[in-house]
């Protein structure tokens, strides 16, 4: 059950975009468990909201295009 935290989440992430709690400014390191957690339960609670209350092909094609927008906005920021 250890994948299903969303501390697990924060540490894939971290691996993700090359980073390190160790290398980290402690006020980085802060700030940025704060915001994901943060954003995390901002989607848990949008989750239960309101893609529960939708029809699965729209609630499946909100989440779609969510992924679609963080695509391009990670795309745009490694292009600069």
């Amino acid at each position: 059950m250890e994948k299903y935290t969303i501390e697990h989440q924060y540490q894939l992430y971290l691996k993700r975009v090359g980073l390190s709690e160790e290398t980290m400014h402690e006020d980085q390191r802060i700030q940025l468990r704060q915001t994901f957690f943060g954003a995390f339960g901002q989607f848990i609670l949008f989750l239960e909201t309101d893609i529960a209350n939708m029809e699965e092909n729209n609630a499946v094609e909100v989440l779609e295009s969510f992924k679609t927008e963080v695509a391009n906005y990670y795309l745009s920021i490694t292009q600069n």
